[in-house]
């Protein structure tokens, strides 16, 4: 069940552990492995017949809810009743971090903070020191980084508003986000050149080196 005790259509797996304890303490190890698996109906009951007694570990998935798991003794002639509560229906987030050339940036650090624990700054590009990391890191609610072509995804996202903040040497790019259940936000970023403080030429060269449409796109102007 959802929360309000609604039926959902959810995936039941039980992996048998072991037998039952000999001991009083701890179960037998199953050789071979069992498991069984089974789908709710649509009042969101379950059944799994058949099985052999012992220790199980079963664990119930559904799209947009967190999974749930408990561990159950199944006896020989007793039907044994096990309900679960989902907390749920989640969102999402997802997108792509890209430099400004479209080239998908691998291993960038993908932050959400919910929107009224930080204030970007206005142009919403911020060059980060260790200590403002550090601070924003420990504001985020969600992270993850970017695969080797730039793509990240956050599921199981609590609805509401955030902060999603791409951080990419020593840069940080804020966006915000609404996440609503059962979607996914996509939230995708472009960085602009990197441009050292010590770069010989600085901004000025940078351009002349760039295609004018590019930089009416990175927004950069002499």
């Amino acid at each position: 069940y959802g929360p309000n005790e609604t039926p959902l259509c959810a995936v039941v797996v039980a992996q048998r552990l072991g037998q039952e304890p000999t001991d009083g303490v701890r179960p037998v190890p199953a050789v071979p492995q069992y498991i069984r698996w089974t789908v709710t109906d649509r009042s969101g009951h379950y059944r799994l017949a058949g099985m052999p007694p012992g220790i199980y570990a079963v664990s119930v998935y559904a799209d947009w809810y967190a999974p749930a798991a408990r561990i159950l003794a199944v006896k020989a002639g007793v039907v044994t009743t096990a309900d679960f509560l989902l907390k749920g229906p989640f969102g999402a987030l997802g997108g792509r971090v890209t430099d400004y050339q479209g080239n998908g940036i691998a291993g960038a650090m993908i932050l959400a903070l919910p929107e009224d624990e930080w204030a970007p700054p206005a142009g919403r590009i911020e060059a980060l020191d260790a200590s403002r990391l550090n601070a924003l890191q420990a504001k985020a609610v969600y992270r993850t980084r970017t695969d080797q072509n730039g793509y990240y995804f956050i599921p199981l996202v609590k609805p509401g508003a955030y902060w999603v903040v791409a951080v990419w040497q020593n840069n940080a790019q804020f966006k915000e986000a609404k996440v609503l259940p059962r979607q996914m936000t996509r939230v995708d970023f472009r960085f602009p050149p990197y441009v050292s403080p010590h770069t010989s030429g600085g901004v000025k060269q940078m351009q002349r080196d760039i295609p004018e449409f590019d930089r009416m796109q990175i927004g950069l102007y002499e």
